[in-house]
Formats: structure tokens, C-alpha cells, sequence
């Protein structure tokens, strides 16, 4: 029974988005910005009426979506984005 083989670019990967997942849970349930952003989703005249700038949130998240395709686009123009394939087997943990 073979072992399962896991690079260490591959562990930086699964790292950053633990890490990553771990941050955006945190924004979303204690920050007023997630409250916002989660109310201004869900309904949004509702979320008007209590205050919430509907308009700018939306224009926020379209924001931040638009600089994160646009980051994976360079990221992927470059070759820089991604798990490398074919590293050494120098740099890999079996598990």
C-alpha cells in the first residue's frame, strides 16, 4: 500500500487557505463590514432601512471580486500561479 505523497509547496497551499477560510469566517461573523455585507445580501431594502449603505457594500464586494480575478488572471499570465508540477522528490512528505 503506497503512501500518500504531498510536496511542501503543496502543505503551503493548504495552509494559506486555512488560513485564508479562518480570516473570511472572522470578517463575515464579527466585523461590521460582514454583518453589512451578509444583511445587504439577504434582503436588501430591509437592510436599507436599518441604515446599512446598500449601494456602497455592493459596490465594495463587486470591488474586491474584480481584484481577485484579476489577480488569479496575472497570477495564471505569468505562470506564478499555481503548484508547480514535477518538483523534486527532495521536497516532498509522505504521509
Amino acid at each position: 500500500m503506497g503512501g500518500l505523497i504531498i510536496s511542501a509547496e503543496q502543505l503551503v497551499v493548504i495552509a494559506v487557505t486555512v488560513l485564508l477560510c479562518a480570516a473570511l469566517f472572522a470578517l463575515f461573523k464579527y466585523s461590521k463590514l460582514g454583518v453589512a455585507m451578509q444583511a445587504a445580501s439577504q434582503n436588501q431594502l430591509a437592510a436599507y432601512y436599518m441604515g446599512i449603505p446598500v449601494q456602497r457594500i455592493n459596490g465594495l464586494v463587486w470591488a474586491a471580486e474584480r481584484q481577485g480575478v484579476d489577480g488569479l488572471a496575472a497570477g495564471r499570465r505569468t505562470g506564478r500561479g499555481g503548484v508547480k508540477r514535477g518538483s523534486r522528490r527532495a521536497d516532498r512528505v509522505q504521509l
